[in-house]
């Protein structure tokens, strides 16, 4: 029997990237259209983690239950400002923080730059372990490239601590690297924590394609599968994310695709 999403342990959340720019501007008033939407938690992500920022979270937090699954933030700010990342994730009542992005300068270090990144996120991971916090770090496309005789992200996963360190996959950027996201979230199993669903299309500017993201459901991926993948591992959240110029739009459809897929796998469940 398959274990199955959405009424046992697999929550969706939205990652706040997709509706940036209006968050940015007023993240009050964003939080309550994206509950008005259907969502009931997030993945904060590109605001000012601060005291302001806090506030209106937790304004959004008593006025109407949206809840804070994880914050992606840059290892540099992680590190730098810890006191003022760690007081803001305490206000929120977030226990993840996930790292957005490997930095340029480990990248350029090659093998044994992502070695030395390895070591510094699990140094990291202790500072934040021991305030309750568990980190989490969150690929792109380049980890998938070879650094000497192995992937970027064998390094990562090798050379950090898997007690300390976990991972946060995104289907997007695996399906442009190269890999298969459900196989890559089977692979990865107990470490990651969460996923970032985006679908995976291919654009046509004139007579070349390049990829781009669009709403769940209208692209190139095996959203189910993914989501099977997910309740095999113990995916514990997934955030929908997209880079659209119609946010709004375009996550309420993404919401409807999922929560019909989910009750798909519930219903096999069901008959299994």
């Amino acid at each position: 029997m398959i274990p199955v999403a959405g009424s046992i342990h697999l929550k969706i959340s939205l990652q706040l990237f997709t509706v940036r720019k209006y968050a940015q501007k007023n993240l009050y008033d964003t939080l309550q259209k994206i509950f008005q939407l259907g969502y009931r938690s997030i993945e904060a992500a590109r605001i000012r983690f601060d005291a302001k920022s806090a506030a209106a979270i937790n304004r959004a937090r008593q006025d109407f239950g949206l809840s804070v699954l994880s914050s992606q933030i840059k290892f540099s700010q992680l590190g730098d400002d810890f006191s003022q990342t760690l007081s803001f994730l305490h206000e929120v009542e977030c226990g993840d923080a996930v790292i957005s992005m490997l930095p340029l300068h480990y990248i350029a270090g090659g093998e044994e730059g992502l070695e030395r990144f390895a070591a510094d996120m699990n140094t990291l991971a202790i500072k934040y372990q021991n305030e309750g916090i568990r980190l989490a770090f969150h690929h792109h496309d380049f980890e998938f490239l070879k650094f000497g005789s192995r992937r970027g992200l064998d390094i990562l996963l090798e050379k950090t601590d898997p007690a300390l360190v976990f991972f946060v996959s995104d289907t997007y950027w695996a399906q442009k690297g190269g890999m298969c996201p459900a196989a890559l979230i089977r692979r990865l199993g107990k470490r990651a924590i969460s996923i970032h669903l985006r679908d995976y299309t291919l654009l046509p500017p004139f007579f070349a394609t390049k990829p781009g993201d669009c709403r769940i459901g209208s692209g190139m991926l095996d959203i189910k599968e993914i989501l099977t993948a997910c309740t095999e591992t113990g995916i514990e959240f997934i955030s929908i994310e997209q880079d659209s110029n119609n946010p709004f739009y375009d996550i309420a459809s993404s919401l409807d695709y999922v929560k019909s897929l989910i009750g798909m796998l519930e219903e096999r469940a069901d008959r299994d």
